[in-house]
């Protein structure tokens, strides 16, 4: 017997589920053109082998911009939903409004007790301090700031919706505590300055421009301070449905694409410390048991592994080539690489000291591809990036305060002279094609 039956209830009803588009069926439905009987959960696997992507509404998304230019496209694709009286707290947590999801032990814990160790979860991985200061990005209803306010942390929110700015101001005053909530745009958004701690929960997915956002963050971020985000990601690049965008998010939304968006941090001189996934519940996991460690020669790890990543360690594998085909005998799927290149022919000594690199960016996509790799994303580091890395590195070295350390320091700023400009860094995210999985 079927688990679901679709009755269609007049010309448009039959029209939509010839269709086999999903975007047409739910507007049918929500028309009253169609109805389901039985098992409604069930019958959603069918979606399976539906199109879920409209070329009219992608493309209206894209124009929108164009034509009003981002800043007033954001504030009307977060208005949209946002604003709507707030009345997404019905639905919700009663002391924090939290709207992402909350941290659980297990099911039957309140909505309150979830986002409340939701919040500790994230006050204690920002390691914040009384006199700190935190950046709240997209704030919501204010439940993070009113957390910090209460712990003497100076806390500044930003959100595109003016009914959350409203609500959360009078919830401030109403628990007597103090904190900045600022009616602003994320790209035009200037602080005084510098964060001890920045928290962005749920709001990636509106920030899919990961190389445009992740430069911002740093620059807002004070040496040594921490980032804080939660969000929705998928192993899909462009993973968001045209109904979603259409009655749910509309706007440039889409789950996070992990490769682009670790790249990106990377890139931009953030160090990923730390990635939980949440199935369906999380547990506070041990420190211990968080992360394996393997004390071994990346050339013969056994493996296996979904995603490799390499930041500046090809030569671990005797090359990019080696290294790229090793990580599909491991098995990986996807793959996260920095790594050097010749931007410039280089002489005798860099050779010497860098060994073989790819001639050129173009080189780095036809090695990987010979790989059997579909390039996704492929970048490089800018000259002004190097000199920041650079001289970051000899400050951090001559910090330590010894003669051997200065002149090390001294050695380092020497070579540089004579690989800066030369001596390139790349950029790859790249999944295995199809064919080629191993």
């Amino acid at each position: 017997d079927p688990v679901m039956t679709i009755v269609a209830n007049d010309r448009d009803g039959l029209e939509a589920i010839g269709s086999r588009d999903e975007l047409m069926i739910a507007d049918a439905f929500m028309g009253g053109s169609i109805d389901f009987e039985g098992d409604l959960i069930a019958g959603m696997a069918a979606r399976d082998h539906l199109a879920t992507r409209k070329a009219m509404v992608i493309a209206k998304n894209h124009l929108l911009p164009l034509v009003k230019g981002r800043a007033a496209a954001n504030k009307q694709w977060i208005a949209t939903h946002y604003d709507m009286d707030n009345i997404q707290l019905y639905a919700v947590d009663r002391d924090y409004g939290v709207y992402t999801p909350g941290i659980y032990l297990d099911e039957s814990e309140s909505l309150e007790v979830g986002a409340e160790r939701k919040l500790g979860t994230a006050f204690e991985a920002l390691q914040l301090q009384p006199g700190d200061r935190v950046l709240d990005v997209g704030c919501g209803w204010g439940g993070f700031l009113r957390y910090c306010s209460s712990r003497g942390v100076d806390s500044t929110g930003i959100t595109l919706s003016q009914h959350q700015r409203e609500h959360s101001l009078k919830r401030l005053a109403e628990d007597g505590l103090e904190a900045e909530v600022l009616y602003q745009d994320f790209f035009g958004y200037e602080p005084s300055h510098r964060f001890d701690g920045i928290s962005l929960m749920g709001v990636f997915e509106d920030l899919a421009s990961y190389r445009k956002v992740m430069p911002r963050l740093a620059r807002w971020l004070r040496p040594g301070g921490r980032i804080y985000a939660d969000f929705a990601a998928s192993g899909d690049r462009f993973g968001i449905t045209s109904f979603v965008t259409k009655h749910v998010w509309p706007g440039r939304f889409r789950l996070v694409y992990m490769p682009q968006f670790i790249a990106a941090a990377s890139k931009s001189g953030l160090d990923v410390v730390g990635i939980d996934n949440v199935a369906e519940f999380i547990h506070e996991a041990d420190a211990d048991s968080a992360a394996t460690f393997d004390v071994a020669d990346a050339s013969t790890w056994s493996g296996p592994c979904d995603v490799a990543i390499s930041i500046g360690s090809s030569h671990a594998f005797g090359g990019p080539v080696s290294m790229l085909d090793r990580f599909a005998d491991l098995g990986a799927r996807n793959a996260i690489v920095g790594d050097g290149f010749w931007m410039a022919e280089p002489d005798e000594w860099c050779v010497e000291i860098f060994g073989d690199m790819p001639a050129g960016l173009e080189a780095v996509q036809v090695g990987a591809e010979e790989q059997g790799w579909e390039v996704l994303d492929l970048d490089k580091s800018s000259i002004e990036e190097w000199d920041t890395f650079e001289s970051g590195w000899r400050k951090g070295i001559r910090d330590i305060g010894t003669d051997s350390a200065g002149m090390l320091a001294d050695e380092r700023e020497a070579e540089y002279t004579r690989y800066r400009g030369v001596l390139g860094f790349s950029w790859l995210c790249a999944r295995r094609a199809d064919e080629m999985t191993r």
